[in-house]
């Protein structure tokens, strides 16, 4: 499969899941004690994803050398597969392990999974792995629960 054709399939599958969670978050329930509402975030990000998908998706119509690049075969995108494994991990285990501790987990090996092979060798590279996928996910709750009053998921810490 060519370069060009998988940036096409891509943007459009990023498209269709940008224009799902856009029409989902009508299902979000509001309430007044918000003043932008519960559904903001969710528009947003859908937005900017639908709006970067149709740029893929224009790059690669418009990109010719892409269409003469082909793949010599077939091969499985393992960080890929590791990623999606991943994320669905994460989100049946959130509730039960909570926010602060499985972010963590999972922003380090996230991190582990998308650097080059080798590069944990690099003894700063790993401590500025760490100390990102500590600091991240404690800020992120924080200001979740003391800027927005949301209450993410405490698990085991709770």
């Amino acid at each position: 499969m060519s370069e060009s054709l998988k940036d096409k399939l891509s943007g459009l599958v990023f498209l269709a899941f940008s224009i799902f969670v856009y029409a989902a978050s009508y299902s979000i329930r509001t309430t007044k004690a918000d003043s932008i509402g519960p559904q903001f975030f969710p528009r947003m990000v859908a937005i900017i994803m639908g709006i970067l998908a149709i740029i893929q998706i224009f790059t690669a119509f418009t990109n010719k050398a892409n269409k003469e690049s082909e793949s010599k075969g077939f091969a499985f995108n393992w960080p890929l597969i590791l990623s999606i494994a991943l994320l669905i991990a994460y989100c049946y285990f959130l509730k039960e392990v909570g926010f602060i501790v499985l972010t963590t987990i999972y922003l380090f090996c996230q991190i582990y999974l998308l650097f080059p092979e080798g590069s944990f060798a690099n003894k700063k590279l790993l401590l500025i792995s760490i100390v990102a996928s500590l600091a991240v996910p404690a800020g992120i709750y924080y200001l979740f629960y003391y800027g927005f009053q949301i209450f993410l998921p405490a698990g085991i810490l709770g």
